[in-house]
């Protein structure tokens, strides 16, 4: 919206063009006596001219007056600091200069004059013979640099003075996240309350580490009530805790809710965390227990696109109580889901994922099933690690890759996978044929020659290749190195390979090879190694005897 200048106004700009700066300063006097509030201009201009007549009392008092009328407005702190040079006070002029960039929006158009003018002032006023960094710096590359440190060192930096102080906490995205990782110590309850109020508005991100001194139920009300900008909540330890889903309703702005390894939750509190926070679009639990009851999912979980829900290794054989079909339905538009270590309540069907038709990544590592389960045509990631008890030969496997073929493939883990036969692999990979960049077969068992998997043409495009098996020898390595032009990652441990198969996959051509994993090849040399890494290739090499138990290590 335009503001309407006055007229008697006009004519004072007219008059101070024309340098009456006499008749400027009346007609600018008639426009503050007789506007109710006056506008900020009319004091701006006075003291412009009152500066050009040599009043510089006049002009500092009408700069003054702007800054008490608009505190977030840079207009009279620029004004004011002009003044203050002009009458050779300039360590005054810096301390309005950096009052003003307390105050002034970022927004403003001058805000940047501000920065810059206090800059340049700073420059000149600074002792040859000491350097204050965040006063010889700009603004921008003080935020650039101090980024980089943990929140704890933030801190720290704030008590080194009273003009530090000031300087960083003018600059709200230092004090977006609120991070206690890299906490050594349990973090003491009154600064992290001190901290919370101070940088509240500021804070997006918080993650917890070593709150000894506050229960679950405490801190978290605290976090949630106090930081209402709140977007994303990660909790690395301690056991959890429902209480505090009291205070869920207020964050109404959280997306992301982590809890890590050492933050133990059982199944139960995480359908209620989900079911509480429904703005949340990315949630991770990455150490969840279940009494073994079948849980119920009764919320809709459309907006979640980012799901992971992880147990420990050493339940997974127990850990039943998922319901995975009933959850597959209230995640209708879930991009990413990590079920690791959840073992279907009904072991004699097959998961049926395919209605997931946004899924593109999943994880189904620790998967306690005889039967491929059946996936959507969007998936490009799968990684079904540890799945030791699928049956690649069994027919229904063929049916489920036959009617829900695998189109978008770019990444495939299937480490340990048994008895996979010929047709498998084609009904795997011909749907993607060109497109697969990454795959792990480690361990697992062919019905086949591994060298028809490498020659069918399906691995052109490969640059990750894990390939641990004793069936792997120099002429498959050669056929790798042949058919595979863009490998650039390979890991052939525990494998019959010589040197003769490591000079071929370093002399291969296409892109070169990077990192090459030679651990327990007992038919490679030391001198087959060091030839490698003389060619820049990065080579791990570990062997064991038996004899003794002894381990030797070749770096």
């Amino acid at each position: 919206m335009v503001t309407k200048i006055d007229p008697v106004h006009k004519r004072g700009q007219k008059l101070y063009r024309e340098m009456d700066w006499e008749g400027a300063i009346k007609c600018f006097t008639r426009v503050i006596k007789k506007c109710n509030p006056p506008p900020l201009t009319a004091y701006d201009n006075r003291a412009a001219a009152h500066i050009k007549m040599g009043n510089l009392s006049a002009a500092l008092g009408d700069g003054k007056v702007m800054i008490q009328m608009a505190k977030k407005s840079a207009t009279g702190y620029l004004r004011t600091s002009q003044v203050l040079q002009l009458m050779d006070k300039e360590e005054m002029a810096l301390g309005i200069y950096k009052y003003g960039l307390l105050n002034v929006l970022t927004d403003d158009a001058n805000f940047k004059l501000v920065r810059d003018m206090y800059d340049k002032l700073n420059m000149k006023l600074i002792p040859p013979s000491r350097v204050d960094p965040l006063r010889v710096l700009p603004v921008e590359l003080v935020e650039m640099v101090i980024s980089y440190l943990n929140f704890h060192h933030l801190l720290t930096l704030l008590r080194v003075s009273k003009a530090w102080s000031q300087l960083l906490t003018a600059i709200p995205r230092l004090w977006r996240h609120l991070d206690l990782s890299k906490a050594k110590k349990d973090v003491n309850r009154k600064s992290l309350i001190s901290s919370i109020k101070r940088f509240n508005g500021a804070i997006t991100h918080a993650t917890l580490y070593r709150c000894g001194q506050f229960s679950e139920s405490d801190l978290l009300p605290l976090i949630v009530n106090n930081c209402k900008n709140l977007e994303c909540l990660e909790i690395l330890d301690g056991p959890a805790n429902a209480l505090w889903l009291k205070a869920a309703p207020l964050a109404s702005r959280l997306t992301t809710f982590i809890s890590g390894v050492d933050h133990e939750t059982a199944l139960d509190v995480v359908t209620q965390i989900l079911a509480e926070i429904p703005s949340l679009t990315r949630a991770e639990f990455h150490m969840v227990y279940s009494s073994g009851d079948l849980i119920k999912w009764s919320r809709d979980l459309s907006r979640l696109r980012v799901l992971k829900i992880h147990t420990k290794r050493s339940l997974r054989t127990r850990n039943c109580g998922l319901n995975h079909e009933e959850l597959f339905s209230k995640i209708p538009q879930i991009h990413e889901l990590s079920l690791p270590g959840w073992r279907p309540s009904d072991r004699s069907s097959f998961l049926d994922i395919s209605s997931l038709t946004h899924l593109s990544s999943l994880n189904l590592s620790g998967l306690v099933q005889t039967d491929f389960p059946r996936l959507p045509p969007s998936l490009r990631i799968l990684d079904m690690t540890d799945c030791n008890t699928l049956e690649f030969d069994l027919a229904i496997t063929e049916i489920n890759l036959a009617t829900f073929p695998l189109p978008n493939l770019i990444s495939v883990t299937l480490p340990f996978a048994r008895n996979i036969s010929l047709a498998v692999i084609h009904l795997l990979f011909e749907p993607n044929k060109g497109k697969l960049t990454k795959l792990d077969i480690g361990g697992a068992t062919f019905n086949i020659d591994v060298s028809e998997l490498i020659t069918a043409g399906y691995l052109a495009e490969v640059t990750e290749l894990r390939l641990r098996n004793r069936l792997v020898n120099d002429t498959v390595a050669k056929k790798l190195a042949l058919n595979l032009p863009k490998l650039k990652i390979l890991d052939v441990s525990l494998t019959e390979i010589t040197g003769v198969g490591v000079k071929a996959l370093c002399l291969k051509k296409g892109a070169r090879l990077e990192k090459l994993n030679l651990d327990h090849c007992e038919k490679v040399s030391v001198d087959a190694v060091e030839w490698a890494r003389k060619r820049g290739v990065e080579v791990q090499y570990n062997l064991w005897y038996e004899g003794g138990g002894s381990k030797v290590r070749h770096l």
